[in-house]
């Protein structure tokens, strides 16, 4: 039976793989075509692979530095939710009220979603291993758009804005509810100082 393995924190979007090996150190370096090309940037492996490498697309890079050009970070849109996308057979398998969505496994303080009703789940459990978060608001769809699976979910959030409002529709013990409201803006983490010796 096949689980997700954890919540929604990558972006799954295409990225290109190589078999150009990536030594530490080189991430961020240029990947060229064989006519001499940026393709694109050199980003991560796979480890314990025989170069099995990967980079983000050169278009994609373009965009990410024109926004730092821009602003000086990169402004991204924020529900504030994670979670996991429960299979048919998961579906089936436990007793509980529960639709192909987003399965909320945390609703982040802070986050314009903790400003709504939207609820996680609070009971545990673990399937084959693999941990479970059960009793949660599931969402089943953003803007009339389905969430059916992280690919989904990924498309539409990429083509939000921050502080535009969005319709979500959600399922409750077998009811089920709509929402409107205005995506935040992700926090940009602060940069750790650097430590001298002796200060």
């Amino acid at each position: 039976m096949g689980v997700p393995r954890s919540p929604i924190i990558r972006d799954e979007r295409k990225m290109i793989q190589t078999t150009a090996p990536i030594n530490p150190g080189n991430s961020g370096g240029p990947a060229v075509d064989s006519d001499g090309q940026v393709v694109g940037m050199t980003t991560a492996m796979i480890s314990r692979t025989q170069n099995i490498e990967f980079s983000v697309p050169i278009n994609r890079v373009k965009e990410i530095f024109e926004k730092l050009r821009t602003n000086g970070h990169v402004s991204r849109p924020w529900l504030g939710v994670t979670g996991n996308f429960p299979t048919e057979s998961v579906i089936r398998l436990f007793s509980w009220p529960m639709t192909a969505g987003l399965l909320l496994a945390n609703v982040e303080e802070g986050s314009p979603a903790a400003e709504t009703d939207l609820r996680a789940g609070a009971l545990r459990v673990t399937v084959e291993d693999l941990p479970w978060i059960l009793g949660g608001d599931i969402l089943t769809s953003i803007n009339g758009k389905p969430l059916r699976s992280a690919r989904e979910f990924l498309e539409i959030v990429k083509l939000l804005s921050v502080g535009k409002i969005i319709d979500i529709e959600y399922v409750r013990e077998d009811e089920t509810y709509r929402i409107a409201l205005p995506l935040g803006q992700r926090p940009v983490a602060p940069m750790k100082q650097p430590v001298h010796p002796g200060s």
